[in-house]
C-alpha cells in the first residue's frame, strides 16, 4: 500500500483527520455555544437514562464522556454527537433483567460487559462493510419497535411519577398493574411534581422549542424542592452524585454465556443503530452531503468502547472507595474526618468509621479490611459505622457489613450504624443483614450513636444486643 493510498484509508476510517485541519477559528465561537447547549442536555439526560438502566445517576455522566470522543473521532456526520438513549437504556436494562437481579452486585459489570458486546459487534459490522443492512431496516417495523419501548418507558417510570414503589424484575405488564393497584397509596405531591413537569416540557416543545427545555425543567425542579423542601413531602430525590474521575485498571467481569451476549449486543445495535444513522441522514441531508452507512457503525462502536470503558473506569474509581476515621470537631460541633482535622477529639472507646462512596462488590473486601485496621491500632468496645455518604449499596455491601458485625461480636465488640438510608435500610433488611445488627442498632445521627455506645459502656448489662 503507498502513501496515498494509506492516507485514504485513514480518511475514511478516521473522518476527523479529514475536516479537522480545514477547520476554521471562526467557527469556535458557535461550536462553544453548541457544546454548552448539548452539556445543559446531556447532564438531565444522563441522570434520567442511567435510572431507565438500573445503573446509578453517576453512571449516565461518566458513560457520556466515551460516547462523545468516540463518535467525534469517527462519526462521518459533522452535526450529531452520540449520547445517552432512553429507548437503548431500557432495551440495556431489559437485557441485563435476564441474567441478574435489579440492584445486584452483577448488575453494572453485566451492563459493562453488554457495552463491550455491542461496540465489538458494531466495529466487527463497520469494518466488513455491512451498513447496506440499513436499507432493509422497515420504516413501519422501526416506529412500532420504537413506539413499544417508548410505551414501556412510560410504565416504566409510572411509579416514580405516583411516588409508589416499583414491581422490581417483573413484565411491563405487572408493574402496570401493581402501580394501579397503589395509586391509592400514591403521593399527591409527587404526582404534582410530575405532572407539571410534562406539562412544562409539552409547552416548551409547542410555543419555545428553541430553548433547551429539559435543562431548564430540571432548573426549576431543583429550585423548587430546595424553597419549598418537597423531600420532605415524600418526594424521592436522586441525593448526591459522587465526583470525579477515576484511574484506570481493568477489573475482572462477570462470565455470561457468549449467545446471550451477541443476542443482546444485537438488541442493542437494532435500536441504538436505527436511531442513531435517522438522525445522520436527516443531517446529512440538511447541510448536503452524505452519510457513509458503514462508518457509522464502526462510530456507534467506537462510542459504546467509550461507554464500557467509562463505565469500567468508575466501578475501578469505586473499588478504590475510602474508609475514614471520625473525630469530634467541639469547634463546629459535628464529627469530621482525622486525617483533614488532627486537632478533633477521638472517642475514648468508640471507633467512629464513614465510607465516602458506594459499598459494593468491587469495594467490600477492601471495606472491611480498612475498618480491622483501624479497630486492631484503636481496640474500641464499639464501632460507628457512619453511611450518609454511601451513594450506593448492593447485596455484597451488605453483606460486607454483616461479616464486620459478626467478625467485631467474636471480639466483644459491637457494631452500631448511622445515617442509613432508607433503601439501604430495605436492602439491610431483605438480605438479613439487619436481624444479625439489631434494629436497634441503628441511629438517626452518629452523634446518637456514640452517646448509646457511651451509656452501654458505662452500664454493660444494658450493651445494645441484636434483636
Amino acid at each position: 500500500m503507498n502513501i496515498r493510498s494509506f492516507a485514504t484509508a485513514l480518511k475514511k476510517l478516521f473522518p476527523i483527520v479529514e475536516w479537522l485541519p480545514h477547520y476554521r477559528s471562526g467557527w469556535l465561537r458557535f461550536d462553544l455555544i453548541a457544546a454548552v447547549s448539548v452539556w445543559a442536555l446531556l447532564v438531565p439526560q444522563g441522570i434520567a437514562y442511567a435510572s431507565i438502566a438500573g445503573v446509578p445517576a453517576q453512571y449516565g455522566l461518566y458513560a457520556a464522556l466515551g460516547a462523545l470522543v468516540g463518535y467525534a473521532l469517527f462519526g462521518s456526520s459533522g452535526q450529531v454527537v452520540t449520547g445517552p438513549s432512553a429507548a437503548v437504556a431500557a432495551v440495556s436494562a431489559s437485557v441485563i433483567a435476564l441474567w441478574a437481579k435489579s440492584g445486584s452486585s452483577q448488575w453494572i459489570a453485566y451492563t459493562a460487559t453488554l457495552a463491550v458486546a455491542a461496540g465489538l459487534v458494531y466495529l466487527l459490522l463497520g469494518l466488513l462493510r455491512m451498513g447496506w443492512i440499513s436499507h432493509f431496516l422497515s420504516g413501519a417495523v422501526l416506529a412500532g419497535f420504537v413506539f413499544g419501548f417508548g410505551f414501556g418507558l412510560i410504565v416504566d417510570q409510572l411509579p416514580k411519577i405516583l411516588g409508589v414503589p416499583k414491581a422490581h424484575g417483573e413484565s411491563y405488564f405487572r408493574v402496570l398493574v401493581e402501580a394501579v393497584k397503589d395509586i391509592p397509596d400514591a403521593s399527591l405531591v409527587t404526582i404534582a411534581v410530575g405532572v407539571l413537569s410534562i406539562l412544562l416540557l409539552l409547552a416548551f416543545r409547542r410555543f419555545w422549542p428553541k430553548l433547551p427545555r429539559t435543562i431548564i425543567v430540571v432548573v426549576l425542579g431543583i429550585v423548587v424542592s430546595g424553597l419549598l423542601n418537597l423531600q420532605d413531602h415524600g418526594v424521592e430525590i436522586v441525593g448526591k452524585v459522587p465526583t470525579g474521575l477515576p484511574s484506570f485498571v481493568w477489573p475482572a467481569l462477570p462470565k455470561v454465556p457468549l449467545a446471550e451476549v451477541v443476542l443482546g449486543a444485537l438488541a442493542i445495535i437494532f435500536i441504538g443503530y436505527s436511531e442513531s444513522l435517522a438522525a445522520a441522514k436527516q443531517e446529512g441531508a440538511k447541510h448536503d452531503y452524505e452519510i457513509d452507512a458503514s462508518q457509522e457503525m464502526v462510530a456507534q462502536g467506537a462510542a459504546n468502547a467509550g461507554v464500557a470503558i467509562s463505565l469500567l473506569l468508575l466501578i475501578v474509581s469505586a473499588s478504590k472507595t475510602p474508609t475514614q476515621q471520625l473525630a469530634f470537631d467541639r469547634k463546629d460541633n459535628t464529627y469530621v474526618r482525622v486525617i483533614n482535622h488532627p486537632e478533633a477529639e477521638l472517642i475514648p472507646g468508640v471507633l467512629v468509621v464513614s465510607v465516602h462512596g458506594p459499598l459494593f462488590f468491587a469495594d467490600a473486601d477492601n471495606f472491611l479490611d480498612a475498618v480491622a485496621q483501624l479497630v486492631k491500632s484503636n481496640s474500641p468496645h464499639t464501632v460507628v459505622v457512619d453511611l450518609d455518604t454511601v451513594s450506593v449499596m448492593d447485596m455484597d455491601g451488605a453483606r460486607a457489613l454483616s461479616k464486620l458485625t459478626q467478625d467485631l461480636q467474636d471480639k466483644h465488640v459491637t457494631v452500631l450504624l448511622a445515617r442509613v438510608g432508607k433503601d439501604h435500610t430495605q436492602l439491610l433488611r431483605e438480605t438479613g443483614t439487619l436481624d444479625q445488627i439489631g434494629a436497634g442498632n441503628l441511629y438517626q445521627t452518629v452523634r446518637e450513636a456514640v452517646a448509646s455506645a457511651q451509656q452501654a459502656a458505662e452500664a454493660p448489662d444494658e450493651s445494645p444486643q441484636p434483636s
